[in-house]
C-alpha cells in the first residue's frame, strides 16, 4: 500500500534529503499537493488580509501594477509559464546529486545573476561564494565521493532553497512594515508552496515540480487576471453582456473548484486514517 501523501510529506519535513528513496511519479500525490498548496495559500492569504486590516497597512504590490499594465494573456503567460520555469530552475533544479544538473544550474545561475543584478556589490559576493562551493563540489569524479560529500549539506540546501524562494518574493512589496518579525507572514504562501515544490522535485522529478508550479500559478492567477478589468470599472452595475457572462462562469468555476479542493483535502486526511488502521 502506497504511503499517504501527508505522511510522505511529513517524512520529508523531518528529513529533507533527496537520497532517502528512489523518485517515482504519483499523480495522486501530485493532486493532493496541488489541493493542499492552493487551500493553504488561500487560508494564509485570509490571515494576511486580517493583519493588513488590523494594522491599517497600506501595501503596494508590484504584481498589481503588472496586472494593470499588461494584457490578460501576457500576464497569464508570465505567471503560468515564464515565472514557474525560471523559479524552478533557480531554486529547485540543484536539489540533486547528479553532477551535470549542478553544472547546468551553475551556468544558469551566472546568467540569472548577471541579468538581474549585474556582477557588482552584494550579488557578486554571493555569486562568488556559491560558485566557488559548487565548482569545488562538482570537481569530484567518483559518484560515491560526490554523494558522500553532498549528504551532510542536503538538508541545509533544501531548507535554504525553500526559505530563499519565500524571501525573494518580498521584492513584490513596497513599504512593507517590519511588524516585529511579523513580516514573515507575507511570504508564508511562498514558503508553503516552496516546501511542496521541493518535496515534488525530490520525491518525483524536476519536471513534475515545474508542472505543479505552472498549474498552481495559473489556477490562482487566472480568475484575478480575468476579473480585474471588470471590477476596476467605475460602474459595476452596467456591465456588458460578455462581462456578466464571464463573471457567472468564473463564479460557477470557483464554487466547483472550491468543492473539489476541499474534497481532495478531506480525502487526503482520510487516507492517513485508513493507512494507520491497516497498520494496526
Amino acid at each position: 500500500m502506497q504511503r499517504p501523501f501527508l505522511l510522505s510529506l511529513w517524512d520529508f519535513v523531518r528529513k529533507p534529503r533527496w537520497d532517502t528513496e528512489s523518485p517515482s511519479i504519483s499523480w495522486s500525490h501530485f493532486a493532493q499537493a496541488l489541493a493542499w498548496g492552493i487551500v493553504g495559500s488561500l487560508v494564509i492569504g485570509i490571515v494576511i488580509q486580517i493583519i493588513v486590516s488590523l494594522f491599517n497597512i497600506e501595501l503596494s504590490n508590484s504584481v498589481v501594477t503588472l496586472v494593470e499594465e499588461s494584457t490578460w494573456y501576457e500576464m497569464l503567460f508570465f505567471a503560468a509559464i515564464v515565472a514557474p520555469i525560471v523559479e524552478e530552475f533557480v531554486f529547485r533544479l540543484p536539489l540533486s546529486s547528479v553532477r551535470w544538473v549542478w553544472i547546468i544550474w551553475l551556468i544558469g545561475f551566472v546568467a540569472w545573476t548577471y541579468y538581474f543584478f549585474g556582477l557588482s556589490g552584494i550579488p557578486l559576493t554571493v555569486f562568488s561564494i556559491v560558485a566557488g562551493m559548487m565548482i569545488g563540489i562538482i570537481s569530484f569524479k567518483e559518484s560515491s565521493h560526490w554523494r558522500k560529500t553532498l549528504a551532510p549539506i542536503q538538508s541545509v540546501w533544501i531548507v535554504c532553497s525553500i526559505v530563499l524562494f519565500g524571501v525573494i518574493h518580498l521584492l513584490n512589496y513596497e513599504n512593507l512594515p517590519l511588524l516585529y518579525g511579523g513580516i514573515l507572514i507575507f511570504i508564508m504562501p511562498q514558503i508553503w508552496g516552496g516546501l511542496l515544490m521541493a518535496y515534488l522535485r525530490v520525491r518525483q522529478s524536476f519536471l513534475i515540480a515545474v508542472l505543479y508550479h505552472c498549474l498552481y500559478n495559473f489556477l490562482l492567477a487566472a480568475p484575478v487576471v480575468l476579473l480585474y478589468p471588470i471590477i476596476d470599472q467605475p460602474d459595476l452595475e452596467n456591465l456588458s453582456s460578455a462581462d456578466e457572462l464571464l463573471v457567472h462562469i468564473l463564479g460557477i468555476g470557483f464554487v466547483i473548484g472550491s468543492a473539489l479542493l476541499v474534497s481532495v483535502v478531506v480525502w487526503s486526511m482520510y487516507q492517513v486514517v485508513k493507512f494507520e488502521k491497516v497498520k494496526e
